[in-house]
């Protein structure tokens, strides 16, 4: 089948671009022909087509001018993948093509403000058009069905993880090092994680880009034990993992974050690391999981996870569930037979 995704999203150098490029390289893998396009280069490590598409720099108007540059490609497609944000800007082209389409919601806005008040139109109203499209979790579904009322039919694809790419990281043998991997924004309460683990004389490295690297960076960028990096190549991540102990879950018990699918919760249980995060819906997995600690206080389980983090059998457990539950492969199999559905 031949798929054209059109998206925002920047392949290049935004951190949430890890899912997508991975739902891409595996529906080609299974045999379909597609073409993403969206802002940014591709790697060469990527296996399908990408189209580039030109994206302005005004936040708030970047989604509009995608869609410009989206109206003018060759469509000859069997189907199109497109996210909520540029559903809404290209309903009259995607009416035009009388190509079926599939909705990719990855998340509702996430911003604050005019800016917010806007997205939130977007959404609805993308739903409202839509026969079918995704999710990334049932609480999520959950949301979507109450907030838009639509009628379309939705598929919950989770986030998942390529476990061979992943090794187990070791039994902490000195001190114990703790890692956060994600978008370094206020919205995920990332400012406090230094303070917090430094004060315990644990390390800390923090990978990723946001409003609050810089603030981060001046403040503990020379602090012994702690490390603010910037934003790393997807095939770097590994590396970092396995000289970890337990990885972070920061994000609060927020609606945006109860209906959520942290893609790093599945790369931290491949690497064997315990995991440390705020319990809420959008940080805690439907099997038993002793690996993973859960708190209303994140400093309570830090504690508890650290009373457990020279136990590896309960890491080779969360390495175990990696491969056997949340691997990609189960995700991939729901998205594949939703969209065979959609045009047959």
């Amino acid at each position: 089948m031949r798929i054209l995704w059109v998206s925002a999203r920047n392949i290049s150098n935004d951190l949430c671009r890890t899912t997508q490029i991975t739902l891409a390289n595996k529906l080609t893998e299974l045999g379909h022909e597609l073409s993403l396009a969206s802002p940014g280069v591709a790697e060469n490590s990527m296996k399908f087509n990408h189209i580039n598409l030109k994206q302005g720099s005004i936040r708030g108007f970047q989604s509009f001018s995608c869609a410009r540059a989206a109206r003018r490609l060759n469509v000859d497609h069997d189907l199109i993948m497109i996210d909520w944000r540029l559903a809404l800007i290209l309903k009259k082209w995607l009416n035009q093509t009388g190509i079926p389409w599939y909705l990719v919601d990855r998340g509702p806005p996430a911003d604050r403000g005019i800016l917010s008040s806007l997205q939130w139109i977007f959404w609805k109203r993308a739903w409202k058009m839509a026969k079918r499209g995704m999710v990334v979790s049932n609480g999520h579904l959950t949301f979507v069905k109450k907030k838009t009322k639509t009628i379309a039919m939705i598929d919950v694809i989770s986030a998942g993880v390529d476990s061979e790419l992943f090794r187990p990281s070791k039994v902490v043998k000195e001190r114990v090092k703790f890692i956060y991997i994600g978008k370094l924004d206020r919205n995920r309460m990332v400012e406090m994680l230094p303070t917090l683990i430094n004060s315990k004389g644990y390390c800390l490295t923090m990978i990723g880009s946001g409003d609050v690297y810089n603030k981060l960076n001046k403040k503990w960028g020379n602090v012994p034990g702690i490390e603010i990096i910037g934003q790393v190549e997807q095939g770097k991540i590994p590396d970092y993992l396995a000289n970890a102990d337990i990885g972070l879950l920061p994000m609060p018990d927020k609606q945006i974050w109860r209906i959520a699918s942290p893609l790093k919760l599945a790369e931290y249980a491949a690497s064997g690391l315990i995991v440390a995060g705020v319990k809420h819906a959008g940080n805690n997995v439907s099997f038993d999981s002793n690996w993973l600690f859960l708190n209303e206080n994140i400093e309570r389980a830090i504690d508890e996870a650290v009373e457990h983090v020279n136990d590896e059998s309960i890491r080779k457990e969360a390495r175990i569930a990696a491969i056997e539950k949340l691997d990609w492969k189960f995700s991939i199999y729901v998205l594949n037979e939703a969209l065979m559905e959609l045009v047959s």
